[in-house]
């Protein structure tokens, strides 16, 4: 396609077997591509729902060491003197 449109042309017998093997390459060319970007969506995906988890572990750490320290304070008594 060029521009949006199909183009046809013709092919001397003599270039037919060149130009389908050129084509099945291209073909095999973008079908390797689709399988990289298929990968690396599926890497996406992955990546995301790591960071999510990663995220709320660190909330629930953050949280259990906010209560860890508010006993610790609640806890001590100040000393006289």
């Amino acid at each position: 396609m060029v521009n949006g449109k199909k183009q046809t042309q013709n092919i001397p017998k003599e270039m037919i077997e060149d130009v389908k093997e050129r084509v099945a390459s291209g073909r095999k060319f973008q079908d390797a591509v689709r399988e990289v970007l298929a990968a690396n969506a599926q890497l996406l995906v992955l990546a995301r729902q790591q960071e999510k988890k990663r995220k709320k572990r660190n909330d629930e750490r953050s949280d259990a060491t906010s209560l860890v320290v508010l006993c610790d304070a609640a806890s001590s008594t100040p000393a006289l003197s």
